[in-house]
């Protein structure tokens, strides 16, 4: 058994022939039987016309700004550590928590010495 498989038909003209199914006042499954057009065809494409029409009504709705509020960032606690640094005849121990501010002045000054 062969077959007849044609090329597609472009979308212009299923435009076409959705308007003037539509015009005709038959029922899809009348007008497809008396102009040789495959009924699920048809309805695919009346859809898919349909679809876009309303996705072209829907409005955009604004853009809408929600209030944040305030962020609070939980302030930075130093983890506590051993520290012990040699440099020469000198050593610097530190235990606890670590104020980075107090340990590069002590260090600034032990190598100036």
């Amino acid at each position: 058994m062969v077959r007849n498989i044609s090329a597609p038909r472009p979308e212009s003209e299923w435009r076409e022939i959705v308007a003037k199914m539509q015009a005709s006042g038959l029922t899809q499954s009348a007008w497809c039987r008396a102009n040789g057009i495959n009924l699920q065809s048809l309805n695919h494409w009346v859809c898919k016309f349909r679809d876009e029409q309303n996705d072209a009504k829907q409005p955009i709705s604004p853009a809408k700004f929600l209030e944040a509020g305030t962020i609070n960032p939980k302030p930075h606690t130093p983890t506590p550590s051993t520290i012990s640094i040699t440099f020469g005849s000198f050593t610097v121990s530190t235990t606890g928590s670590i104020d980075p501010e107090a340990l590069t002045a002590v260090l600034k000054a032990v190598v100036l010495l």
